[in-house]
């Protein structure tokens, strides 16, 4: 029998590993630093160009962030969805997906945000909501900033649904829905965006009585309704 090449751990990755499910299991808690990379070499035997390696693939992780200085250091940041986003947002755009998959990703992760906001919204969600949704209406002559404010507007339901798995998938995508074709809706007239308010207005009023069904009937119906201006594009 003859076995192939073997690859052995690097040693950034391999520190990087160690530091990474220490963090992620909570036995280094966010806001706490990291010894410094002195220490950090005698505890480890691993060499100085090293360890500055590891810690900076946990900063570009978005799990530790450096200050340099005397008094600076590595310190762990609290776990957020900015890696998700990013991720999400270079598949979009390296495998270049089509609007079609944008769309049917959409109706499938919308129409559950909204169903969960109806049963789980509480009032300081729907002033979040209604707040956006003011900036929206006040902004329905300056295209980008409505395009700003309807992706904001998303992301909101979708965190009244308190699930923080949606919500990181929802913004992940929020680019795409702000600029979906490298533009900021470029081919919506005053009157869809009229409508555009109407409806975002009636899935509110949905989430508000609670009603899931409605929620998502009328979240799903608001996102079909602009399939007919961006089919094939």
């Amino acid at each position: 029998m003859t076995l192939g090449a073997v690859k052995i751990a690097k040693g950034p990755e391999t520190l990087a590993g160690v530091l990474r499910d220490d963090i992620l299991s909570g036995a280094i808690e966010p806001g706490a630093s990291l010894a410094p990379e002195r220490a950090l070499v005698e505890q480890t035997g691993l060499s100085r160009a090293t360890v500055r390696e590891a810690l900076r693939i946990l900063e570009t992780e978005g799990l530790v962030i450096s200050r340099p200085g005397r008094n600076g250091g590595a310190r762990v940041q609290p776990v957020n969805d900015n890696g998700v986003a990013k991720a999400v947002q270079f598949l979009i755009r390296g495998r270049r997906l089509d609007n079609a998959t944008l769309r049917e990703t959409r109706e499938v992760l919308e129409g559950a945000t909204a169903r969960l906001a109806a049963e789980r919204r509480t009032a300081a969600d729907l002033a979040e909501i209604a707040a956006i949704s003011a900036r929206l209406e006040a902004a329905i002559d300056d295209l980008p900033r409505l395009a700003e404010e309807n992706a904001r507007w998303h992301i909101a339901v979708a965190q009244a649904g308190h699930n923080p798995l949606l919500t990181a998938f929802m913004k992940s995508i929020a680019a795409a829905i702000s600029h979906p074709s490298g533009d900021a809706h470029p081919e919506l007239p005053r009157e869809g965006r009229a409508a555009l308010i109407k409806a975002h207005r009636r899935v509110v009023e949905a989430i508000q009585a609670r009603d899931a069904d409605a929620a998502e009937r009328r979240m799903l119906r608001h996102l079909r309704a602009y399939e007919p201006r961006t089919r094939g594009k």
